[in-house]
């Protein structure tokens, strides 16, 4: 388990490749729910990107790691 979780926190991103039949609503739910879930998985160094193209019909989520500082004006 310790494995797993040394694992998790180093995985960057995630890419899907959705089909063209993809239009049941329960599919996309289940989209969310794994975005939702990686989001919480997130420590909170790092922000959640994620891009979506209709034309090609792929999702990306990425980690990005936040800035260090913060300017101030």
């Amino acid at each position: 388990m310790k494995k797993f979780k040394k694992l998790k926190n180093k995985i960057q991103g995630l890419s899907f490749k959705l089909d063209k039949n993809t239009t049941k609503l329960s599919d996309l739910d289940e989209l969310d729910s794994v975005i939702e879930n990686f989001k919480k998985q997130t420590d909170s160094k790092y922000k959640v990107d994620v891009d979506i193209d209709i034309l090609e019909g792929s999702v990306e989520v990425k980690r990005i790691r936040k800035p260090y500082l913060k300017l101030v004006k």
